[in-house]
């Protein structure tokens, strides 16, 4: 009798163990979808938009001037094989021949485009992004001075992003400088982006945050005065955290680094001198919230 049951019982394992690697086989494709298929049907999503003239541009972006905002059921909507494409728009003034840097800095799924101001037809883009990197960018030169459109495309989600357009022609990243041999300081390669504040004109300032759930990401900058700025790590209305340097030889003859924590989260600051190289960290473990007054930082 046992015998007999033999043949059933390893066809139900083997239908089990199938049923088990199809249902993983379905799961990964839901997870890592086919990245080359959503790169063109989002390249399309944004000609087909800007096309037909959707809501219009959010703004007009400056060269080395962060802009941080949030796609939402308000942006431009257009249907894919593999979702929906929440798609925001901007303008940009570009000089005939010059190379421009477009970086980008979300936790969504998305693509960021430049495009022809009247066609909507795709010049350049940072490719697929938001699967293993928060921050991307991309170059471009154009042909013909004018208005260009700047396009982001969040699939599948709406929520916040920071662009960044540089000016790689006119000089728009700082190259370093030789440090003159008068013990004045002068700038070497501080320069504000999508990841970095630049403060004092000396000090770069840096975060990576990561949280619990397996998030992690780079603090989104905004400049507040020559000195001070703050970062924001989820939300651009949702300041994570300010910090200011200051120049105070009178005192102490040090660098003075000051920081007010406003999350709990798992982050690392990273201040570094320009001119000399020296580079101090600060760390808030998960769960802390606590501000810092380093008053011999440099």
């Amino acid at each position: 009798m046992k015998k007999r049951l033999w043949a059933p019982v390893l066809l139900l394992v083997v239908a089990a163990i199938v049923s088990v690697v199809v249902l993983a086989q379905e799961r990964k494709g839901a997870e890592y979808p086919d990245h080359e298929r959503l790169l063109r049907e989002t390249h399309a999503a944004l000609k087909l938009a800007q096309g037909a003239g959707c809501t219009g541009p959010k703004g007009t972006m400056s060269f080395g001037l962060a802009n941080s905002s949030a796609t939402s059921v308000n942006s431009c909507v257009e249907a894919i094989t593999q979702g929906t494409a929440y798609i925001d728009f901007w303008t940009l003034d570009v000089p005939t021949g010059h190379t421009v840097k477009i970086e980008t800095t979300s936790l969504l799924v998305y693509v960021t485009a430049i495009q022809d101001y009247n066609t909507g037809t795709v010049l350049a883009s940072t490719l697929q992004c938001g699967y293993s990197q928060s921050d991307c960018s991309f170059t471009y030169t154009v042909p013909a001075g004018g208005t260009y459109v700047i396009g982001f495309a969040s699939v599948n989600a709406y929520g916040p992003y920071a662009l960044l357009a540089t000016d790689l022609t006119a000089g728009g990243v700082p190259t370093p400088t030789v440090i003159p041999a008068t013990p004045t300081p002068s700038p070497s390669g501080c320069y504000t982006s999508t990841t970095q504040l630049c403060l004092d004109g000396i000090y770069t300032v840096s975060v990576r945050w990561d949280t619990t759930d397996g998030r992690s990401g780079s603090g989104v900058p905004a400049v507040l005065t020559a000195n001070t700025g703050y970062f924001w790590f989820f939300d651009p209305t949702n300041v994570e955290l300010t910090i200011k340097v200051l120049d105070a030889h009178g005192i102490n003859n040090h660098e003075w680094v000051f920081y007010g924590a406003l999350s709990n989260v798992h982050y690392v600051i990273t201040v570094k001198n320009t001119v000399t190289g020296a580079v101090r960290t600060y760390e808030n473990p998960q769960g802390a919230q606590a501000s810092v007054a380093d008053t011999a930082a440099f």
